[in-house]
């Protein structure tokens, strides 16, 4: 009976905390579709490098950014593992993080358009993952293969 009063306390204090809507966003500047920069530079010396243009709903998770990309330009395939915090990235453009070479794939949120001579610096790495880094107009967003350096 204990667990019975606990369960349905709990759906009370949910339901009663929680809006359902059935209406829509349109009009809403919220939810306005944005286009964010995503370029993606391979190795120390930026060997390689990529920049597609991508139009979302403004606070839009990056990983579904990157999704978008994958469809618009398969340069930008990626792989991922998932955790339980998050998609993990993995792989872009078909460059593996390698775990033994210390190589990884970092992610900047920037205010300006990365310059590859004068890259971004550790302090520009995005504080969130790809699910918790939801896009922002007037950003850029930049995945780099690099060594980490510790």
């Amino acid at each position: 009976m204990y667990l019975l009063s606990l369960i349905l306390f709990n759906l009370i204090i949910f339901s009663a905390g929680t809006k359902f809507h059935a209406t829509s966003n349109e009009g809403d500047s919220r939810y306005s579709d944005i286009t964010i920069s995503y370029t993606v530079w391979v190795g120390p010396d930026i060997t390689e490098s990529a920049t597609i243009n991508i139009t979302a709903p403004k606070r839009t998770p990056f990983y579904e950014v990157m999704q978008l990309a994958m469809k618009k330009d398969p340069y930008f395939t990626f792989e991922a593992t998932e955790s339980t915090f998050g998609h993990y990235i993995t792989t872009i453009a078909g460059h593996k993080e390698d775990k033994a070479k210390n190589i990884f794939w970092f992610i900047y949120n920037l205010k300006e358009m990365p310059d590859p001579n004068s890259p971004p610096s550790d302090d520009l790495l995005s504080p969130v993952g790809v699910d918790g880094l939801m896009i922002e107009k007037g950003y850029h967003y930049l995945f780099w293969y690099r060594i980490w350096k510790s």
